[in-house]
Formats: structure tokens, sequence, C-alpha cells
């Protein structure tokens, strides 16, 4: 009985066989499908020979997956992609050689000539060119504005300029500025903005490249990206805003951020926000309960070892200033790591234990630490101690009377910061320093912007307090990003599709 094959390439049943020369097994229809099928076939071919990055790319392509040999991810463009760009720069160069390999059959070892011979970029675009425009697709687009990612001899520094510029004057042109004006004057032009307008600049930057801010910016914060618990909802919420940002006009997005109004204009437009979200943007960009800055600091470079500053309230609020070394700052930033982690999380919770001077109570239910030991000791009797309840606050709950019977004459800041009753000025050992309000602690307590606890003489090093609260990026190997400051304003954004 003759026995039957199957072509591996076209699936069909071969009664003509050509077998494979180099293995001996692989059998096909015709001599066609075996040339067509070498690109996949030279890997199970003969194992261990040498094998060019080009087919290795050409593999990823047809499972449509991002290649992951370092060799392949260098020679074409997706190292550079992933660490100039980031965002979906990768998805849209592997759709590019999708078109090139799979659909317009452009063999691999042409590919490797291409790229042996410097012309790999100029190739791709000629290949493209004799495609009619209408079927050479969006990929082939943003390969036209990113052409320098496939030119070995383009220095990095020169790509962040160029995709930091471009995305400054994408950004300007999309907010309603002048398509002519230079990249000084729109720089010039957004420095002498208010600095919730700069952030709403920022954003719409990334939002032009379909990203968003990374969590060491502070527009992760003030534009509600810290509410969220895990990156799908991160990266729902960055679409959200994309949709709104193109039915809206900037100054109502402008004006909505000012103004404390973006859960009503994601309302108006159609557009859903999580109860978190609600809580982080209730008071502004100027304001916001401290419980989210230290959300911010924890996601991010702690973890990683690198050195971040902490901003006033968050030191104060949640057991930092009591932190006497390095290994005591550790520990609080291992305890609220784990808590912005568990499934139980709730910040606004956590703000309001801090405001009653509850921290260890609340989180000792969450099993952040050993029940028994040391570290226990330690959290429940220093560390997640703070100022909390405020006596002067409890004292403005309950008014009382002076000698002269007005009611609340007389109250002060509690011992911890002093008024002046006079003429409603500070003095000169005030100076700049905001007087709380003394209606609630719901009101003052924990909230940046408003809280600034008594120094101390000795602070640990690792969190004196910054002159700016921008902190500095740490690693954080899953999310690539573009120029921190390149062109005067940051750029560092997470990427979303």
């Amino acid at each position: 009985m003759e026995s039957t094959h199957t072509c591996p390439y076209c699936d069909m049943p071969a009664a003509k066989l050509s077998r494979c020369s180099g293995c001996k097994k692989a059998v096909y229809c015709s001599k066609e499908c075996q040339k067509e099928h070498w690109p996949s076939h030279i890997f199970d071919c003969q194992p261990g020979r040498p094998i060019n990055t080009a087919y290795r790319l050409y593999r990823a392509a047809l499972r449509d997956v991002f290649p992951e040999d370092p060799e392949t991810r260098r020679d074409y463009g997706f190292e550079k992609a992933a660490r100039i760009l980031g965002g979906n720069a990768e998805s849209e160069l592997l759709g590019l050689y999708r078109g090139l390999l799979i659909f317009q059959h452009v063999p691999p070892k042409d590919v490797h000539k291409w790229r042996l011979q410097g012309r790999l970029g100029e190739l791709v675009q000629a290949t493209y060119e004799k495609i009619p425009p209408e079927n050479r697709g969006g990929y082939y687009l943003w390969f036209l504005q990113h052409q320098s990612l496939l030119q070995n001899d383009v220095p990095d520094d020169e790509l962040v300029q160029e995709y930091v510029s471009r995305s400054i004057r994408a950004a300007w042109v999309k907010t309603g500025g002048p398509p002519g004006d230079s990249l000084n004057v729109i720089q010039n032009k957004i420095m002498l903005l208010s600095p919730a307008r700069k952030a709403c600049h920022i954003l719409y930057r990334g939002l032009v490249n379909s990203v968003h801010p990374h969590p060491i910016q502070d527009e992760w914060v003030s534009f509600g990206f810290v509410s969220t618990v895990a990156e799908k909802e991160e990266h729902v919420l960055g679409v959200a805003y994309l949709a709104l940002a193109s039915a809206c006009s900037f100054e109502e997005f402008c004006t909505a951020h000012e103004r404390a109004g973006m859960p009503a204009l994601f309302e108006r437009y159609g557009l859903q926000c999580s109860p978190f979200f609600r809580d982080v943007m209730a008071q502004g960009p100027s304001v916001r309960k401290s419980v989210w800055d230290l959300k911010q600091y924890a996601a991010d470079a702690p973890a990683a070892g690198a050195r971040v500053e902490l901003i006033r309230p968050v030191w104060a609020d949640y057991g930092y200033m009591f932190a006497q070394d390095e290994a005591e700052s550790q520990l609080l930033d291992g305890v609220y790591r784990r808590y912005f982690t568990h499934a139980r999380a709730n910040p606004p919770d956590l703000h309001q234990a801090c405001v009653q001077g509850r921290l260890f109570a609340y989180l000792q239910d969450f099993g952040l630490w050993t029940p028994a030991g040391r570290e226990a000791e330690l959290l429940r009797d220093r560390l997640l101690r703070n100022m909390y309840p405020l006596s002067f606050l409890e004292d403005a709950e309950e008014p009382t009377e002076d000698d002269s019977g007005e009611p609340g004459a007389g109250i002060d800041g509690g011992g911890e910061r002093e008024a002046d009753m006079d003429d409603g000025e500070p003095d000169e050992s005030e100076a700049g320093v905001d007087t709380p309000p003394s209606s609630s602690s719901a009101n003052v307590s924990a909230v940046r912007g408003n809280f600034v606890p008594p120094t101390r003489s000795e602070e640990p090093s690792r969190h004196s307090l910054p002159e700016q609260e921008t902190p500095t990026p740490g690693p954080r190997s899953m999310y690539s990003y573009a120029a921190t400051a390149a062109l005067g304003l940051a750029s560092i954004f997470r990427g979303w599709t």
C-alpha cells in the first residue's frame, strides 16, 4: 500500500514527493512548497547549525510575537524601539516586518543582505512604495516617521531628540497651537502656562503616541492613573483619556483639570471612572490626599533599590519621620508595597486610618508582617505612628469661649503651628507656611499641600526633604521610557495598545 504524506507547507496530500536533502525527513508536494517553507524548516532541519537573525525575525513575524533573541532584537530595531520610544513601538515594528516577510514574501536571506549592506531602511521603504498607497497600511506610515530606528549609525541621543521634538509638536497642534510655530516658540509658550496646563500638555504629548505617564511622573498621580489596581485597568484609563481628548476641546479639558471637574467631564462624554479615580481627582491638581503620593512612592523605585525622595506629607503621615536608619525605612517600604498590591487594599481607607492615628491597627489585618517578632514590635511602637489625630482639630470641632465670650476665640494651632490672629498675615517665622482651616480633620489632615510637619533635628538621610518633588527615575525593566528633559519637560510614558 502506497504511503500518504501531507505537505508541511500547504497541508495538501502529496502525490509526488520532494524530500529535504538536509534532514531527510520532511517531504513536500513540490519544490515550490519546499522553498517557501524553508525559513521555518531551517530551525528543525539541522539543529545546532548557525542561523542568521533574519530567519529568527521571520519566525517571530510568522507567529506574530516579538522576537526574544537579543541579537535579533538589536539587528532589526526592536531593542532600540523599546528603549527610545517605548509604548507600542515594538508592535508597530513587528507589523511592518510582517507585511514585508509574510505578505510581500520578501525572503529572509534578502532582508539579511539589506542589513549587512546598511540599506535595511532604504530597501524596506522601496518595497512598500511598490504597493498601492491605499494598501500600504498604518505600520508603513509609522515607519516613515521612525526610519532612523533601522539605521545603526544614528546615536540614541539623536533618536531621543527626534522623538521628543516630534511629540511636542504633535501635541501642540492637537491642542490648537499654530502648526507653523517653531519648536523654541512652542516651548516658550508652554513655559508661560500655569503648572496645571503644562501638565495637560505633557499628558497630550503621550496621547499622540498612544502612551500615558509612567509612575515616576507627577502626572501619573494628578491624572488619576495612581487610582488603578492593575496594569490592565491603567491601560483602560489611558484609552479613555485618548477618547476624551478626541471628543472635547483642549480648553475644556484644561478647565476640568484645573477645577477638579475631570470625573464630570468623563461622564459628560459617556466615559466611566472608578470611585478611586474620583477620590484622586476630587480636589484638583494641586491638593490631594497624601496616601496617593505614598502609593506613587511605593509603586516604583524603592522596590529596585533606587533612592527616591519622599515629599513632606508622606514623610510625616506614614511613619518615615520616625525611621532611624535605612533598614527601618526599607521595612516601611515593604509594608506599603505589600499593602498596595493586596487584593483588599483601599487607599481612602488607609487615609482615614492615617488621620485617625490608627495605622498599625488598620494594617495589621492584612498580614503584611510576621505577627510576633521584633519587626511587629517596631512597627507598633514607633514606625506606624504619626501625629494624628491633631488636638487643635479636635478642639475646633467643639468651639470654646474665651473671656470675651466670642465662640472660637483663643483657638490656635495646638502647638504645631500658630496662625497670626492679629492681622491675618503670618509673621516672619511663619512665612510660606499655610495655616490649616479648623473645620474638620477630613479637610486638612494628610492632604498634600495643607500640612507641614514640624522639623526634626536629625532626619534619616534617605528621606531628607527634597528641593524638588519629582522622584528620580528608577529601573523598571518592564516599561521602556523616552527622554526625561531632553527639551525641558518630562516625557516618560507607559505604553498601551
